[in-house]
C-alpha cells in the first residue's frame, strides 16, 4: 500500500461516526478541494507542513 492509499483511507475511516470528506481536510489546510485531491492520488507531492496538519486533523477527530 502506498502512502495515498494510506491517506485515504485514513480520511475515511478515521471517524467511526462520519466519513471525513476532501473538502473538510481541504478546508483545514486552507488548500482546495483538488489540490487534496491531487495527494491521494500522488499527482502531487505532500508539502511537510501539510503532513503535519492532516496527522493532528485526522487524530483528533
Amino acid at each position: 500500500m502506498n502512502y495515498s492509499e494510506k491517506l485515504k483511507d485514513l480520511r475515511e475511516y478515521s471517524n467511526i461516526n462520519k466519513r471525513i470528506t476532501q473538502q473538510e481536510v481541504a478546508d483545514y489546510l486552507n488548500v482546495s478541494q483538488r489540490a487534496y485531491a491531487r495527494y491521494e492520488l500522488q499527482d502531487d507531492i505532500i508539502p511537510v507542513k501539510h503532513l503535519d496538519k492532516i496527522c493532528i486533523f485526522l487524530t483528533f477527530l
